[in-house]
């Protein structure tokens, strides 16, 4: 209770100290607007390289005297820091020893949310003074989009070099770099790019096209963003529908349930549909080796 009071408190502190490009505070509804930001940077950007990527045992990993300097940059009252620290350093029960770790926050916390945007900050920063390259995170679920090879490269050391200060890795398994136009994924859902054919100058109006050059509208890479549900959102989804329909409650929980995640879905981009969600669900619930009778 004293946590989450501190947490009302202190919450109005956020927008001053997080990068906006910081998504993850602003509840599952900003996956919404990180979708619209992905596209819109797309159709009015020539992005061609990305990296996506997330950190390998995140909350496990946070390093406690790291996250209470990078508090204590932050806050300069006693009454302040002094429950923060007693919040990281609580201890835990390991069969009757109580021991503190040093590593590692908890996720139920009022403040777990706080705490892992703070922690990465400095690459927040790090991307803020980078205005050409399209940067967003929610969580530690991060996607940088460049221009160029050499701009991707550059960030790909910078991102090294800054998880490494704050002693975490990559998960290598959920890490992708390379090119847009073979399509990604990104919280929960699809990104394909169909690429706006580019206009060839002949010598004779390339002059004047290097004179305009600065005057013109940066021309769009892609013309075409389609947006779709990424498959193991299906399959996350069917596995909480197991859940509620083989529970002893309401049968009708997971049909409740499932009406409720596609239209939670459909509403999180324009090009996710309704009732292609549902038809779509009920093919990939098909090939799930489950009784569905």
């Amino acid at each position: 209770m004293i946590q989450r009071i501190l947490y009302v408190l202190i919450k109005p502190t956020f927008k001053y100290i997080i990068e906006k490009t910081c998504l993850h505070l602003g509840g599952p509804s900003a996956i919404k607007k990180a979708a619209d930001h992905i596209e819109q940077a797309l159709k009015q950007t020539p992005y061609r390289y990305l990296i996506r990527t997330d950190i390998k045992s995140y909350y496990a990993s946070i390093n406690h005297s790291i996250l209470k300097d990078q508090i204590r940059a932050e806050f300069d009252d006693p009454k302040v820091l002094h429950p923060f620290c007693n919040i990281i350093d609580v201890p835990i029960d390991y069969g009757g020893y109580l021991r503190t770790p040093q590593t590692g926050i908890p996720r139920k916390s009022s403040f777990s949310s706080f705490f892992v945007a703070l922690y990465l900050k400095p690459l927040d920063i790090w991307c803020a003074s980078h205005p050409h390259i399209f940067y967003c995170r929610y969580n530690d679920d991060i996607i940088l989009l460049c221009r160029s090879k050499r701009q991707c490269a550059k960030a790909k050391r910078a991102l090294k070099n800054i998880l490494n200060q704050l002693k975490l890795r990559l998960a290598p398994t959920k890490t992708k770099i390379g090119l847009i136009d073979k399509g990604f994924h990104f919280l929960g859902m699809n990104f394909e790019v169909a690429q706006t054919p580019q206009k060839v100058h002949t010598t004779q109006n390339l002059e004047d096209t290097l004179t305009t050059q600065k005057e013109r509208p940066v021309q769009p890479a892609y013309q075409d963003v389609r947006v779709s549900l990424h498959p193991q959102s299906y399959h996350r989804s069917i596995d909480q529908w197991k859940i509620r329909r083989e529970g002893v409650g309401n049968p009708t929980e997971a049909q409740i349930y499932l009406k409720r995640w596609a239209r939670w879905w459909a509403h999180a981009h324009h090009h996710i549909q309704y009732s292609d969600l549902l038809d779509q669900w009920r093919l990939v619930l098909k090939r799930v080796p489950f009784d569905i009778e």
